[in-house]
């Protein structure tokens, strides 16, 4: 059992637990040995949360700091004894806090998106200006008060500052016309430096103009709780009579990403839940569902204009406001990972793949900036763009939401690998602890052990416990060590649920017989050294043995690797749990792995879908898979090689197999036996569930099928082969009639991995290039909306007469490719063949010999080979090539090809 499926088990667990509650009281064994009572431990929490303000806790506060620092935490503790318990009492009380919350969100700066605002982290702003002066004058001067005791007291009011002679000053509020002080002393002081720069008396920074001449510097002692201590720069010794207007600037509320992120993210947790388990109230699924359309379309939104692309990546900036302690730079990295957590939330909740590829991208940009070491890794509080060390060490208390994230993603299959999670364990364990159980000491950052001061925040951190035990031991011992806190009981809940099943290892070995071409399997969780995409390439034979493997993007977008493709690149994705994949293979392989398959319920999005059926003793075919759903449109499985589909092709579908599953929308595909009542009719019709046309949707994936029948007497023609062309891609597949029956039946998968993809209103051409059957027309079919939702067109039944046969030129695979490809085609007779090969610009780069060829259809071994090079050996460059086939008889129309590198 891996760690992945640990979790699951653990859930289970504590789920069995509840419904135990009320006859016995539940007890687990500590890693001490001491008994800890779960149901003692749920009853203390659940008084002491009723003790928060009548059970409200903060949710009621105004201020952003506190419901991101103190409220988002109960509404963690919420879900996670729902999740412990499954009792949807807890569901209710997060939604009660959080309408409360929502009560009070507001558009406070009018852009049109609301939120939560605070003062505890603005700046407050002075500055000063000549009114009139007999003996000096003011070199303008600006200060920031950035001491929060001293910001809190600005009024915001503007001052008068009069000098009644060399030692004394009046200060008058001109807001008010009060006299604040009749005679106050002031210090002047010679001005040492006349360099552009900044100095401070006090907390007050500036940033002063150069001066010159006989500069001194005014030092006005605070008597009034109205200004803090203000330095005047000035040109000369003042005088009585002189004037200057102090104007002060009060610390503006402002809203900030993190809190918002903190906030929202349980929240989206319970949008989550809900969208997952339809068996939740009717009432609480409502409230998800409003809560969804608060969150992406009244609160994220604001925070785009503060979005930036970087190397690859991307993350947050600061906003440029004067207000605040840093403009323009990246947020710390706990700041945008808990915004990273909410958007994969959401998107796991409603498919937003917008939300999920920035998740992915902050994400990404945190596992940049990670640093191994020997134990694990190091990072920084904060990173800019151009320098990795852009803060001090990350400090244990905000460590702990980074890691929360890592352990997330790689929950949900994105970024971090298995031994990126290892390393944070490690990190924990070999770096930041002592190693005691008794005399427990531990590190205040990532990248040290001396004392922490306080309790360790068991949260996150905690969720390592899966992949080292040491882990859940330490949470055990301190939990022991600060006397059962009772604020840390739903997290302790999380690590006790494991005790019993951490040492339960359960592995299945799957065995794949691999054939030249595609082959669709799915990789075992927890084999051996393989966690990327990398490693399970050398696992099935490396270069020799791989032309490619395939993996379906969390964007939507097909992934491919190959031997030249970067290690730790988007191609290079992590594998997942049951991971499926696409590989296509240069000779036969027989590749056994051991691990453990995924769950026994899959969810589909809406479009295409690429799959692993689970570990069952259930025998399965593609019809069966159908009739699981009557969202599911087309299912697309490989066989010999090449790419079939249902309907019309049927076949068994066995453990560890993949397929490709085309969805009308969003839905679940449940695995194991079925109730009678569930079956839906097989028919892969459009259901009244179908969208409203989607801008600019596009598939890699689609089917082309009809029935083949003699012109005149109707009868069905089998075995004839026939090309199916796309006329707007020009992409040709050729099939063959009969296929699945006597019925003349035909089906024509087309795949596509480049970024153009299959269209609503493509046209599709049919024709007979079979010699015994040629014929002398084409039929034309245009896809329709109904069609495209479906993920196949039906030609229905076609009739045609003979014709004089003609040579087919078809598509190359793989289609991107690096560096090597083949190309199939169909010959009439048989003959000498080659295939010319030219660039954009018309140059011809490379000629093949094929030699001698027989009539028929040449797609494997006889079909032509490129490897990316020119006639004199020599790589060719990146970029769109066109080829042709020229025989003794015949040239074929050109058709293109990509090289990417």
């Amino acid at each position: 059992m891996t760690q992945r499926h640990r979790l699951v088990v653990m859930r289970l667990a504590l789920l069995t637990w509840t419904f135990l509650l009320p006859i016995v009281p539940m007890t687990v064994v500590a890693a001490d040995g001491a008994p800890l009572n779960v149901s003692v431990l749920i009853a203390r929490y659940n008084e002491y949360d009723r003790s928060r303000s009548n059970g409200m806790g903060f949710a009621k506060s105004l201020d952003a700091g506190t419901l991101a620092w103190g409220e988002s935490y109960i509404l963690m503790d919420y879900v996670q004894l729902y999740q412990a318990t499954g009792d949807t009492r807890w569901l209710r009380n997060l939604t009660q806090h959080f309408d409360a919350m929502a009560a009070n969100l507001t558009d406070h700066d009018s852009d049109g998106y609301v939120g939560w605002q605070t003062t505890r982290y603005s700046r407050a702003l002075v500055s000063v200006s000549g009114k009139g002066a007999l003996g000096a004058t003011l070199i303008p001067d600006a200060s920031v008060i950035e001491d929060r005791d001293q910001a809190r007291r600005i009024t915001g009011h503007n001052y008068e500052v009069e000098i009644l002679n060399g030692s004394t000053y009046k200060v008058t509020n001109l807001n008010t016309g009060a006299l604040l002080t009749s005679s106050a002393a002031f210090l002047l002081n010679p001005l040492t430096s006349t360099s552009e720069g900044s100095s401070s008396g006090g907390s007050v920074s500036q940033n002063r103009l150069r001066a010159s001449g006989d500069a001194t510097r005014l030092v006005l002692s605070s008597e009034t709780s109205a200004i803090p201590e203000v330095t005047l720069t000035l040109n000369g010794k003042p005088v009585a009579g002189d004037r200057f207007i102090v104007q002060t600037t009060r610390p503006a509320p402002l809203e900030f990403l993190v809190h918002e992120g903190m906030i929202l993210f349980p929240v989206a947790q319970f949008v989550e839940i809900a969208a997952r388990d339809k068996s939740l109230p009717s009432d609480l699924r409502a409230k998800a569902d409003d809560y969804l359309h608060l969150i992406t379309e009244r609160i994220l939104p604001k925070w785009e204009p503060f979005w930036r692309e970087i190397g690859g990546f991307g993350t947050y900036v600061e906003p440029d406001d004067p207000a605040r302690w840093a403009n323009g730079i990246v947020l710390p990295h706990n700041q945008y990972l808990m915004l990273a957590r909410v958007y994969l939330a959401l998107d796991a909740a409603a498919d937003l793949p917008t939300l999920r590829s920035k998740a992915t991208k902050m994400l990404g940009y945190f596992r940049n900036r990670l640093i191994p070491t020997h134990h694990g890794w190091r990072w920084y509080y904060r990173d800019t763009q151009l320098n990795r060390r852009g803060g001090p060490i990350e400090d244990t208390q905000h460590g702990a939401l980074d890691v929360g994230a890592a352990v997330d993603a790689y929950q949900r299959g994105i970024v971090f690998s298995e031994t990126d999670i290892n390393r944070f364990a490690a990190t924990l364990t070999k770096t930041m602890w002592n190693g005691s159980l008794t005399d427990i000491r531990l590190g205040a950052n990532v990248s040290s052990s001396s004392e922490i001061p306080g309790a360790f925040p068991m949260r996150f951190w905690i969720d390592l416990y899966p992949f080292d035990p040491a882990t859940r031991d330490l949470s055990l011992a301190l939990f022991r060590r600060f006397k059962e806190p009772v604020e840390h009981i739903p997290t302790v809940l999380n690590a006790i649920s494991s005790a019993d099943e951490s040492n339960s290892e359960e592995t299945s070995s799957l065995s794949f017989d691999l054939e030249p071409g595609f082959n669709m399997i799915q990789v075992p969780s927890g084999v051996e050294s393989v966690g990327r995409v990398s490693d399970l390439f050398d696992a099935l034979g490396g270069a020799d043995a791989v032309q490619l493997i395939v993996t379906l993007h969390e964007d939507g977008e097909f992934r491919i690797f190959t031997r030249n493709s970067t290690l730790g690149s988007e191609e290079d994705a992590v594998l997942t749990d049951g991971a499926p994949v696409i590989v296509s293979m240069r000779e036969p392989r027989a590749v056994t792995l051991a691990g453990v398959l995924s769950d026994k319920s899959t969810a589909l999005r809406r479009g295409v879908n690429l799959i692993g059926v689970p570990d069952s003793d259930e025998s399965l075919t593609a019809s069966d898979l159908l009739r699981r759903s009557d969202d599911i449109a087309t299912i697309i499985m490989a066989r010999d090689g090449e790419f079939v589909s249902y309907p019309p092709y049927d076949a068994p579908i066995g453990s560890g197999q993949a397929v490709i599953i085309t969805a009308r929308q969003k839905t679940t595909l449940t695995f194991g036996d079925q109730p009678e009542s569930e079956a839906v009719a097989s028919s892969p019709s459009v259901s009244a569930a179908v969208h409203a046309r989607a801008e600019a949707f596009k598939t890699p994936v689609f089917v082309i099928e009809g029935k083949l029948v003699q012109a005149g007497s109707g009868i069905p023609m089998n075995d004839v082969t026939l090309l199916v062309t796309n006329l707007r891609l020009g992409e040709s597949v050729a099939t063959t009639s009969g296929m699945t029956s006597d019925g003349g039946q035909f089906a024509a998968t087309f795949f596509s991995l480049d970024e153009r993809g299959y269209e609503e209103d493509d046209r599709y051409e049919i024709r007979v290039v079979d010699s015994a059957n040629p014929t002398n027309r084409s039929v034309e079919c245009v896809v329709t909306h109904a069609d495209f939702m479906n993920g196949r067109l039906s030609f229905g039944e076609i009739s045609l007469a003979s014709a004089a046969p003609h040579n087919a030129l078809l598509q190359n695979y793989p289609n991107p490719f690096n560096p090597e490809t083949w190309i199939p085609f169909y010959l009439s007779r048989a003959g000498e063949v080659t295939v010319e090969i030219y660039d954009i610009a018309g140059n011809r780069v490379r000629t093949l010999s094929i030699g001698a060829r027989s009539e028929g259809m040449h797609a494997n071994e006889t079909a032509g080979y490129w490897n990316g090079t020119n006639n004199y050996g020599e790589r060719v460059a990146s970029g769109v090539y066109i080829y042709r086939l020229v025989t003794t008889n015949e040239v074929s129309p050109a058709r293109r090809m990509v090289i990417l590198k």
